[in-house]
């Protein structure tokens, strides 16, 4: 199963206010399938031997993320709170599957919409303006 969330920063991200922190290639089928089943959480090795990429961001700007790739919010040490507009979109190749990845997809919700509806939205408003 895809799960792709879309992060919009809401206002500018700095490093000192925790953004999130996200390990590039922890996606991969081989990283999924061997790697994170044997790893000791929090203090285990590979993260002192990779450093996270910190997804620093300005007002407006978006960040699309696989779900899959290992990632968390950091700490932050700012006197600002940090707020972010973020949304999912899964696949729908396992339809038998619970609905999203901590099942916390609106049951009313599930099905209703398609990455599709909104390109197709997007679309008409371009050739109508």
């Amino acid at each position: 199963r895809r799960i792709y969330t879309t992060f919009v920063a809401l206002q500018p991200i700095s490093a000192d206010m925790g953004p999130t922190m996200v390990w590039p290639g922890t996606h991969t089928e081989y990283f999924c399938s061997f790697y994170k089943p044997r790893m000791l959480g929090p203090v285990d090795i590979y993260y002192e031997e990779h450093p996270p990429e910190l997804m620093t961001l300005a007002a407006g700007d978006a960040a699309l993320l696989d779900t899959r790739v290992m990632h968390c919010g950091g700490r932050n040490s700012s006197d600002r709170d940090r707020f972010l507009f973020h949304f999912s979109f899964e696949s729908t190749e396992e339809p038998d599957r619970p609905a999203g990845f901590t099942y916390n997809l609106v049951p009313e919700l599930r099905g209703k919409h398609r990455l599709d509806d909104f390109r197709a939205a997007s679309s008409q408003r371009s050739a109508e303006g």
